[in-house]
């Protein structure tokens, strides 16, 4: 779609070698998916999460590349877009997610992407403040500009963070408590990777990714961040969830390692 065409052109879906094995179609029908009925993979409750985290990904890319091939032709949120990626790198905090919740609901060519692009280009700490005001949306009527805090309200009441109630500037703090018990957590993990694929260096074929090895990643991530698999950590709590996130994002990088791949890598062709 990046390339104006439903034939996959590089970002498609289907051109992510992790989702490709799995989506429920191929290469060759691609261009045609669109008049079809949905493939049940995408209801799969461990497959199905991971295509939404490939979609938002994708619309990254999509911001990225865009405007930036033949013909010269520059977007609107372009290049404050860039800059703003760079900026975030080093911006604790940051507003990366309403830029891509603004992606995901208005669309890219509409005036909020360009206008929280400008935002980010040039932000501070101050601009943190100044975007994660609820005042900016209080009372406004326009869904576009609704969405992106009425996501971060509803994780905001997982995270245990303080929510709006009858104002802007009224807040009570949920008393919510979602618990991982961590080996629960990496039978997950495990469930979930063993529905993507890549490409076995030693042999050339595409092939879905081996349980054993979802497991060991899981586990030196424990290891490494002194978590035992018997140990219960709360979401709700800030430590607890940084923890939860760092053993997951480490697990994710372990498993490339030991797989010899990239799960962002891409092909034109049918694995």
């Amino acid at each position: 779609m990046v390339a104006g065409t439903y034939a996959p052109a590089g970002h498609s879906l289907i051109n992510y070698i992790a989702l490709q094995k799995n989506i429920g179609f191929s290469m060759a029908d691609a261009a045609k998916q669109n008049t079809k009925v949905t493939p049940p993979s995408f209801n799969d409750k461990y497959y199905g999460p991971m295509l939404t985290a490939y979609f938002h990904y994708n619309d990254m890319v999509a911001l990225v590349e865009t405007g930036k091939g033949t013909g010269g032709w520059t977007t609107p949120w372009q290049p404050a877009f860039d800059q703003s990626m760079t900026t975030f790198k080093n911006l604790p905090n940051n507003f990366f997610d309403i830029l891509l919740n603004v992606a995901y609901n208005q669309g890219f060519y509409g005036t909020l992407m360009s206008s929280y692009s400008k935002l980010g280009a040039t932000a501070t700490a101050s601009t943190v403040t100044q975007v994660n005001d609820w005042s900016r949306v209080w009372g406004k009527t326009d869904s576009y500009e609704q969405y992106p805090y009425q996501v971060r309200y509803y994780l905001n009441q997982f995270y245990g963070r303080p929510i709006p109630t009858t104002s802007a500037t009224t807040f009570m703090t949920p008393q919510n408590h979602v618990a991982f018990n961590m080996t629960t957590l990496g039978k997950v993990f495990s469930n979930v990777f063993t529905t993507l694929s890549y490409v076995n260096p030693a042999t050339g074929q595409g092939e879905f990714i081996p349980a054993a090895k979802a497991q060991s990643a899981y586990s030196i991530a424990l290891s490494q961040h002194g978590v035992s698999e018997t140990s219960t950590l709360d979401l709700s709590n800030t430590n607890d969830r940084a923890t939860i996130f760092a053993v997951l994002e480490d697990a994710i990088k372990y498993l490339e390692k030991s797989l010899g791949v990239q799960f962002n890598a891409t092909t034109n062709s049918q694995i």
